[in-house]
Formats: structure tokens, sequence, C-alpha cells
């Protein structure tokens, strides 16, 4: 059977916005802007490592731990930005510090 590629399905799931089914409902934290970058970081970060949990670390905190994520996850960087948005404890809004 072959895998496909990490980034691939993330990126196929944040597209496609594929709901989980009635067994798997996602957290209530998953509501709102965030829900489909929500589902990739909880379906595909921490496979390899200890899950960043969101709200744990500062965006500055992630941008300096994070790079070689960027480019390993082909994720758009209108999909970094969020998920960065998504994890930082600092965010106030969806994409808020977007111009960075």
């Amino acid at each position: 059977m072959r895998w496909l590629p990490f980034g691939i399905c993330a990126t196929a799931l944040a597209v496609a916005g594929i709901v989980a089914s009635p067994g798997c409902d996602p957290p209530a934290s998953d509501a709102g802007p965030y829900a489909a970058i929500a589902r990739v970081h909880r379906v595909h970060c921490g496979a390899c490592h200890t899950r960043v949990e969101p709200g744990t670390r500062t965006r500055a905190q992630l941008q300096a731990a994070l790079p070689h994520h960027h480019n390993r996850v082909h994720l758009t960087d209108a999909e970094w930005s969020e998920m960065l948005d998504y994890l930082a404890a600092d965010t106030g809004s969806p994409s808020s510090d977007a111009a960075n």
C-alpha cells in the first residue's frame, strides 16, 4: 500500500474541509474561523513529536521554533499563517498578524 506524503494529505484535508464522522465529533474549540486548520493540526501535528497545543506559545516563539516545518508540510503561505494564528497565544483574531 502506498502512502501519500503528509503535505498532500494535509492540504487535501484543509481544502476539502472533511467533516469528522458522528463518532468522532471535533472538539468545540475547532469551531469558528480555524475549523479547517484545526483539523489539519489535530490529525497531522504530533505524528512525529509532541504536538504544540493552541495557546501555549507566542507567535514569535512559533516563528522561531517552526520554520523547518513550514518547508516540510506543504501548506500554502496563507494556510501556514492561519496555522500560526490558530496556535499563537497572542493572536487576537484570524490573520491579525498576517502583515508581519
